[in-house]
């Protein structure tokens, strides 16, 4: 552990102190066997610091712990009535104790051994000295309990930094994990909007090819038949004239209302911009007066869903023109949490069956796409109705722990 590794250099210090004053104690009662003991002593702790700055020192930790203790006890037996000085070590060693051990029956076991040795020395030193040093006993034994104390508030603080350091890189790997789960979604909306509106265009242009390439095709059968009729009757020749007229401004009707609905994809505008525009543009040029009513939020209409609303509802204003004669018409979009609903009702002739042609096959597939339902009503002289929903995707999330 770090911090073990930094307890290392106190530690050495503290314990040739405490052997330094072994030292003078030895000088002046001249033993033998003290100056061995305390010379093994210094060899042993020596050793066991270097243990503690090994890379696998928690392999080594009880070894280092046991010695320290023995060496301690021995310390106390060897030199009685040194009370201060062999508690002082178990100091130092019930910071590393409760630095390095966190399994509670580890450091029980530690404890009792402890309270043995304290236990053995108290008696030993009473028979050699006829003391019991209780005051000394008892002020350095609150020493050990402080060092304990400080060792177990140190292995918390290292557990909390070590916790926060984790929690900090787990939120740093979900940021970066939800950057790029965003820069992806991002890229998709924006995938499916070019798909979208590609899709449209290529609507748009197999519309002018079957519809306005019809038109045209028609009105080069009648320029022909006129040029051939002009020397034979001419109010026959009138009359294909004026038919080849009628043709010319259907077509170029619908010519301007698809370049500008190709031309309006490009640009910047919300989708109730668009709806303005093309009604204002529709009504200018056939005379279908129209009226529209919105309730909710348009907000609310995903960005993907608009350009097929906008098709459905241009596609129905062309059919009452176009099919129905209409001379009126209203639209309305209803907006809920829960589905989207279009419904677009002219005032024409109407039809007593409904038979979908190329743009209401059109606009079921649309429809269909995202998932919708499409409905046609109509009756003889009552008009035609087309009632389009799309249901709202739901999403749901729980967190945290039920109880």
């Amino acid at each position: 552990m770090e911090s073990l590794s930094k307890l290392t250099f106190l530690r050495i210090i503290m314990f040739y102190l405490i052997c330094f004053v072994y030292y003078f104690i030895i000088f002046d009662g001249n033993s033998n066997l003290q100056r061995y003991f305390l010379f093994a002593a210094i060899a042993i702790f020596t050793v066991d610091q270097i243990l503690l700055c090994a890379k696998d020192q928690e392999q080594w930790i009880h070894v280092v712990l046991t010695m320290d203790s023995l060496v301690a006890a021995g310390l106390g037996l060897v030199f009685p009535g040194t009370t201060g000085l062999y508690l002082t070590i178990f100091g130092i060693i019930g910071v590393t104790l409760f630095l390095a051990i966190t399994d509670k029956q580890i450091i029980r076991r530690y404890v009792a051994f402890f309270l043995v040795i304290w236990a053995v020395i108290i008696l030993y030193t009473y028979q050699a000295t006829g003391k019991w040093q209780l005051a000394e006993n008892v002020l350095n034994t609150g020493f050990v309990l402080f060092g304990s104390f400080v060792g177990s508030l140190i292995r918390k603080l290292m557990d909390a930094r070590t916790t926060v350091n984790a929690q900090y890189e787990e939120l740093n790997t979900s940021h970066a994990a939800l950057k790029a789960a965003h820069d992806q979604l991002r890229l998709y909306s924006k995938q499916v909007e070019e798909l979208t509106m590609i899709r449209e265009r290529n609507h748009i242009a197999r519309e002018i090819h079957d519809t306005v390439g019809h038109k045209i095709t028609a009105l080069l059968v009648q320029i022909q038949l006129a040029k051939e009729m002009m020397q034979l009757d001419l109010e026959k020749t009138k009359d294909v004239l004026r038919q080849c007229e009628q043709l010319t401004r259907e077509t170029l009707q619908e010519i301007r209302l698809s370049v500008r609905t190709l031309h309006e994809d490009g640009e910047e505008q919300s989708m109730l911009q668009i709806l303005r525009k093309l009604f204002q543009d529709y009504s200018k040029l056939t005379n279908l007066e129209t009226t529209f009513e919105m309730d909710g939020d348009p907000a609310s209409i995903p960005t993907t869903l608009q350009p097929t609303i906008i098709r459905i509802i241009q596609e129905s204003l062309t059919n009452a023109k176009r099919h129905g004669q209409a001379t009126q018409c209203s639209v309305m979009l209803n907006c809920q949490h829960e589905n989207i609903t279009v419904r677009i009702k002219d005032d024409g002739k109407g039809v007593p069956e409904v038979v979908p042609g190329f743009g209401l096959v059109n606009m079921r597939e649309r429809i269909l796409d995202h998932g919708g339902t499409l409905q046609f009503l109509s009756q003889a002289d009552e008009g035609f109705e087309v009632i389009a929903e799309f249901p709202m995707k739901k999403l749901k999330w729980t967190a945290g722990v039920s109880q």
